[in-house]
């Protein structure tokens, strides 16, 4: 197969020299992901090479890649969120329940 793209999840501030800083939304191509939590990585954008922390990415085909995908959540926090007033009609977002298994479009 060919190489996986991971798409960044969330904002990432290196802490040390090795580390690689990001923006969510980055995709990296994975040197090494041998070392447990924290994976060699390069920036498709920037080129650098860097370790990033693995829960911090996800496949970029994958649901959890998704801006709607919220992962597990309970009903009244999906609510709370879904009730912003920033948001726009129509707006939904997908998570995991707390209590039956599946998940649910919020």
């Amino acid at each position: 197969g060919g190489v996986t793209v991971f798409v960044a999840l969330y904002d990432y501030e290196a802490r040390t020299t090795d580390d690689l800083s990001f923006k969510k939304g980055e995709r990296f191509q994975i040197i090494n992901n041998t070392e447990g939590d924290w994976w060699e990585a390069r920036s498709i954008a920037t080129g650098k090479t860097g370790y990033i922390p693995s829960n911090y990415v996800a496949p970029a085909d994958s649901i959890q890649a998704e801006e709607w995908y919220f992962g597990k959540m309970g009903r009244k926090d999906a609510e709370r969120l879904l009730l912003n007033p920033g948001n726009q009609r129509g707006v939904f977002l997908v998570r995991e329940s707390e209590t039956t298994k599946g998940m649910y479009v919020s």
